[in-house]
């Protein structure tokens, strides 16, 4: 972890300007307000802002200061709701209030508001950082292959999600029976617009025949069902509504059928 006095070398290396008083002064102000905190490893929370401040040294963006830096802050700032020296617009009401005109007081002050500890519980009025997706009518690949990074896609406000829905629960209705006359198609179940699951079961030992919006027959394009033999349709498959047809070629013959 980087110590307080590395960090004014650091700085200083590339910066020989840059304000001692002012980076001793951001790193008292980010060890006391995460001192006491752990991370979910057992870490020290307050090495985060510390590994973050070294990235952007090592970088050497934290720089020279000048009025089109400012603006950028200021910018910046207002968006998380802190006051970053004068003339800052804050968008929100800031948790809590700084004034500097110091870039590294700024960017602490920023990883302090914009960063929660991992096991931290909600608050109302805690900043955070905005997590954006792509608005899309129609969800597609929009990376060039397996393993690319690609962003959330969402319509109407909603996540696009793909999920096998299991049936619905509810009461099945029996529509179980038996080959009324021999050689000539029955209606097992009408049609039924809010069908969420269908079964039937040949229970006899001959063959019966099922079709689904037509009159079956005992040859194709009818589904035939050998003795013991059962056919199922559920949400997660697909479900017709249409009016379930049978067929058998001896009357008596008998089928278990259930739908939901």
């Amino acid at each position: 972890m980087m110590r307080q006095y590395e960090l004014v070398e650091r700085v200083q290396k590339y910066d020989p300007k840059a304000s001692e008083a002012l980076l001793n002064r951001a790193y008292v102000y980010a060890m006391k307000a995460h001192g006491h905190q752990k991370r979910a490893s057992g870490d020290p929370y307050f090495s985060h802002p510390l590994e973050v401040a070294a990235i952007l040294t090592a970088a050497q963006i934290i720089d020279d200061w000048d009025e089109s830096d400012r603006a950028k802050v200021n910018l910046i700032a207002g968006q998380a709701g802190i006051s970053a020296g004068a003339g800052a617009v804050a968008a929100n009401t800031p948790r809590v209030t700084h004034a500097s005109d110091d870039p590294v007081t700024v960017a602490v002050q920023l990883i302090d508001n914009l960063v929660l500890v991992e096991d931290a519980a909600h608050a109302n009025g805690d900043p955070g950082v905005q997590m954006l997706a792509v608005r899309t009518a129609s969800p597609a690949n929009r990376s060039g292959t397996d393993g690319d990074y690609e962003p959330l896609q969402l319509s109407g406000g909603r996540l696009w999600v793909s999920a096998a829905l299991e049936p619905a629960s509810g009461t099945l209705t029996d529509r179980s029976g038996s080959v009324t006359a021999g050689g000539t198609a029955q209606e097992v179940a009408a049609a039924n617009s809010s069908r969420k699951y269908f079964f039937i079961q040949n229970v006899s030992d001959i063959d019966l025949w099922i079709d689904f919006g037509a009159t079956a027959v005992a040859d194709q394009p009818s589904i035939r069902l050998s003795p013991g033999a059962s056919f199922e349709m559920t949400s997660s498959g697909g479900v017709s509504t249409q009016s379930v047809s049978l067929i058998g070629a001896t009357t008596g013959k008998k089928f278990t059928a259930k739908e939901m």
